[in-house]
């Protein structure tokens, strides 16, 4: 407590600060830096419960949780100063990512909004924003959004790839690709398999499909890594490699590659996973006839 007091005193010493301090000024110093003490154990308390709830997709509980920490203020005391890690403007960032996870996107876009209004400099903030648009299928607002951010920091991975993920539902693939390269170039030992997988779906937009097969690869080699590989994520790479084997006229290796899609497939995917049952009886009619020939 005496470590908080003198930091709580230094922060808000004024010019015309007595040269001894009083009892009574003594006293509202450390009254003070109780009630920081106990707001900022209290934010931090929500911070670490939200954290835990969010983990576990209790996604109400800790919006909760977070919706709180926003009506906290200790900013009166020493996090007038906006400490680095801790403030509301966080809460109103994880506030902003768990509407958005709930589908709740003009809610979350608020949040990002009051965010940036506090830390106009908040890169993430601004990619957070960028996704609640681009969900909401405002493409060309998201996209200033994403360059905001990269303004701001350019070798922001998470910024780059949402950049180049909006520019390929624009439509503009080869500018989608360029900014996929540099999310890999921004970091060495990141080598992020959804990113292998968009880049593949915009060199087959472009029908460059050898290219497209060599990204699906390198995304099917990143995912198999995973230790902790959710159910479905392996399935776009595979189906979309054995398209882009179909096109090519590789019969057979695109049957392989259905097959395996087919097999690593999600029960949210049964559509895709469909489509490729029914490509694989068409294929297995085909290998056969070319064997029999």
């Amino acid at each position: 407590m005496e470590i908080l007091t003198r930091i709580f005193r230094r922060r808000h010493k004024t010019h015309q600060e007595p040269s001894a301090a009083t009892p009574a000024a003594t006293s509202d110093i450390e009254g003070s830096a109780d009630n920081w003490l106990q707001s900022f154990q209290t934010l931090l308390a929500l911070y670490a419960q939200g954290i835990n709830l969010l983990r576990e997709n209790h996604l109400e509980a800790a919006l909760r949780c977070f919706d709180e920490a926003t009506h906290l203020d200790p900013r009166d005391a020493l996090l007038q100063t906006r400490w680095p890690v801790f403030g509301d403007y966080e809460a109103w960032g994880y506030k902003g990512v768990i509407l958005y996870q709930l589908g709740r996107f003009e809610e979350a876009i608020t949040c990002h909004n009051t965010t940036i209004e506090i830390r106009p400099g908040d890169c993430t903030a601004w990619v957070s924003k960028g996704n609640c648009l681009e969900a909401m299928g405002r493409f060309d607002e998201a996209l200033n959004c994403y360059e905001k951010a990269l303004e701001m920091s350019p070798n922001n991975t998470d910024g780059l790839y949402a950049r180049g993920r909006t520019l390929a539902k624009l439509g503009r693939h080869e500018d989608a690709i360029c900014s996929y390269d540099r999310t890999f170039q921004s970091n060495v030992w990141l080598d992020p398999p959804d990113v292998w997988t968009a880049k593949g779906n915009s060199l087959v937009a472009l029908r460059r499909y050898e290219e497209a097969i060599c990204s699906y690869n390198r995304a099917i080699e990143g995912y198999s890594k995973r230790v902790d590989l959710r159910p479905g994520e392996l399935f776009p790479p595979l189906y979309n490699k054995a398209v882009a084997e179909d096109e090519l006229g590789r019969k057979e290796d695109a049957a392989r590659s259905f097959k395996k899609a087919i097999e690593m497939a999600s029960d949210q995917q049964a559509r895709e996973r469909d489509r490729a049952r029914s490509r694989l009886v068409e294929l297995g009619v085909a290998c056969r006839d070319g064997k029999n020939g």
